[in-house]
């Protein structure tokens, strides 16, 4: 079936959303492997890190968080249980991001929802500091952190890939692969940047350069870097 594809509701969508996030980079994603090697012993907190990373991508005026819902109703293999909880089921999520020079708010915010994020934001600042999650290796963190400078300038350095919408993330439930959800939620960022006369950009994970290739990106570079080099996965792909 067809996916609807809706801006996130954090009230309705987060705990669903962070959970298919922890479930689809569970076990073939070498860069979670890096950055949550204990994310098998301390789950929930694998989980409450998608939640916090959602969060902060979805006050930022920037981002335009989306999840893809089918009706629970036309769902064969949903149980009762599930069906009263709620009609719709969350199958897939894109978090775009607006970066560059010419970059506009993807939505307008008044005051008091600009209130509302940046105490959201404070609030996670102080979560990370006294509670990070127990999933995530601090020293793997920092070697992430330090080899951004090293695959920036695949942006940086040309000014027609200086603004991007770049997909942050894309997962799909492991159950629901293969119904071309992944495709919707991707198309939404292509076109989008086809609007705005920008390119798309992403860094592919391990076996989804193929994916991305045939949705009209190509390999420019690697982002498996510096001390993430003999990562797999890393392809920085653009759709010019």
């Amino acid at each position: 079936m067809s996916p609807l594809l809706r801006p996130l509701l954090p009230s309705s969508h987060l705990p669903a959303a962070a959970t298919l996030c922890a479930s689809a980079f569970n076990h073939t994603s070498p860069f979670y492997d890096f950055m949550h090697p204990y994310r098998h012993q301390y789950p929930d907190d694998y989980v409450a890190f998608w939640a916090r990373k959602i969060t902060e991508h979805a006050i930022n005026p920037y981002t335009q968080v989306l999840v893809a819902v089918v009706d629970n109703n036309d769902n064969a293999e949903a149980d009762a249980e599930e069906e009263e909880a709620s009609e719709e089921k969350v199958v897939g999520i894109a978090i775009w991001e607006r970066q560059g020079p010419s970059r506009r708010e993807v939505r307008t915010l008044g005051w008091g929802a600009r209130l509302h994020n940046l105490t959201t934001h404070l609030h996670l600042l102080l979560t990370n500091y006294l509670s990070p999650p127990r999933s995530a290796s601090p020293a793997n963190l920092a070697t992430i952190a330090s080899t951004y400078p090293l695959f920036a300038h695949h942006w940086t350095s040309s000014p027609s890939r200086a603004n991007t919408w770049y997909l942050a993330v894309l997962a799909v439930h492991p159950d629901r692969q293969g119904h071309g959800y992944g495709k919707e939620l991707v198309r939404w960022g292509t076109q989008r940047a086809d609007a705005d006369g920008v390119c798309a950009s992403l860094i592919a994970g391990l076996g989804s350069e193929e994916f991305y290739g045939k949705m009209g990106f190509k390999e420019v570079g690697r982002a498996n870097v510096g001390g993430l080099e003999g990562l797999e996965g890393g392809a920085v792909m653009f759709r010019d």
